[in-house]
């Protein structure tokens, strides 16, 4: 897989700061040789595949498995 683009990590950054940063800590376990993944869902990507993408490439370009729940449906 080709590097992160410098556009789809500027997008990544800015549309879920969070969400990296949850990439960033789980990379560091990673460099370690500890199988690590982040769950999430769908919201935390307002909507945006384009932001989607960005963030599986970067969570990629760190050795970060992501698991997407389902929401949870309050009645």
């Amino acid at each position: 897989m080709k590097d992160i683009s410098r556009e789809a990590l500027d997008l990544a950054i800015e549309g879920a700061p969070q969400f990296i940063a949850r990439i960033d800590r789980a990379g560091e376990s990673a460099l370690h040789r500890r199988r690590v993944r982040v769950i999430s869902t769908l919201r935390t990507f307002n909507d945006d595949p384009m932001l989607l993408y960005a963030c599986l490439w970067y969570a990629c370009s760190r050795g970060v498995e992501i698991v997407l729940r389902p929401e949870t449906r309050e009645y």
